[in-house]
């Protein structure tokens, strides 16, 4: 596999950082997880349980055994510190890590995409170098600190298994994945919300929301040719979904969209996909695999927080990045 835009040199353990490369976009704000731990005993499917993805269980003494293995590393903790998560924001990454290798990882073997162990050591660098690059360039001059690096490097490292699994998925996509949508764009999300549960409905209800100014029906997007929407839970939802979701989160509107055809069956593009940065390819094989789980949401224990299907990470309650209403 040869993956673009990861740099073949190796940092060392201890080396002082004074110069980082680019930063990769979605894979930063991955990992630009925040707050307090969800207080909760009862998990999702019986206790002893972490998290419930379809038909595959994370038990909770894999995480919790997970969680103290990083709240027992001083170069962990450190970074956690700096970055400012705390102990609290490192759990909730190490249930992250472990919720998204399963669902990439379990996209990934069903479409017989393989990473080669000696890739993910470049990925992971990548990232931490990405995350140290956007805290300097903020002032933040204590991530120089060895400590520091080597805990932020043990982090990516974690995560580097499912995000290079969907680096090469969404580099299968190119050409292959597109959807249509009935859709319609509105300024803030309290409307965004409302419109989705009528869209959802069905009936007249739906037909009102699609007469408003600014909606489209039939509007098609393909993964090839419109990156950014590729990259949103537009592409990550079955057939008959209706999401709300900022398609920019830099922009204050929001938009609405019912999923009217999901296909997977277009040529492959090779060429387009080589001209992808590795974090446009990261989101959309994140969608790729997020559309494999059909009908079956994540739930993770509340202690930890919940699943945010619109940003594909764990989050407090009042975080979540939008609302998808799954067909019944």
């Amino acid at each position: 596999m040869r993956t673009p835009g990861v740099e073949r040199g190796r940092m060392r353990p201890r080396e002082k950082v004074t110069h980082v490369r680019r930063h990769v976009g979605r894979a930063l704000v991955t990992m630009a997880v925040v707050g307090a731990v969800v207080s909760g005993c009862a998990g999702p499917g019986g206790p002893g349980t972490g998290a419930v993805i379809g038909d595959h269980v994370i038990s909770l003494n894999d995480v919790e055994q997970q969680i103290d293995a990083a709240l027992t590393d001083p170069d962990q903790t450190a970074a956690a510190s700096v970055f400012g998560w705390g102990t609290d924001g490192l759990s909730r990454l190490v249930v992250e890590s472990a919720v998204s290798n399963t669902v990439v990882g379990g996209a990934a073997t069903a479409a017989g995409v393989r990473v080669p162990p000696e890739e993910l050591e470049g990925i992971a660098e990548n990232v931490a170098l990405g995350m140290l690059q956007q805290q300097l360039q903020m002032g933040n001059m204590a991530v120089r600190d060895p400590s520091v690096v080597d805990g932020i490097l043990e982090i990516t490292r974690r995560a580097a298994p499912w995000q290079a699994a969907a680096i090469e998925l969404g580099r299968h996509a190119i050409g292959r994945v597109s959807v249509v949508v009935d859709e319609v764009t509105v300024r803030d999300r309290e409307t965004a919300e409302r419109f989705a549960r009528l869209l959802a409905s069905g009936g007249n209800l739906a037909e009102q929301v699609l007469a408003e100014p600014g909606a489209r029906r039939g509007a098609a997007y393909a993964a090839g040719t419109d990156t950014e929407r590729a990259g949103t839970i537009l592409f990550g939802v079955p057939e008959g979904t209706v999401v709300a979701y900022q398609p920019n989160p830099a922009n204050a509107s929001w938009s609405v969209a019912r999923v009217v055809q999901r296909r997977t069956d277009g040529p492959g593009d090779p060429a387009a996909a080589e001209q992808l940065s590795q974090s446009e390819l990261l989101n959309i094989g994140i969608r790729v695999a997020q559309a494999e789980q059909g009908n079956n949401p994540v739930v993770v224990n509340p202690r930890f927080g919940v699943w945010d299907p619109v940003g594909f990470r764990l989050v407090a309650p009042e975080d979540q990045a939008g609302l998808v209403i799954l067909p019944s």
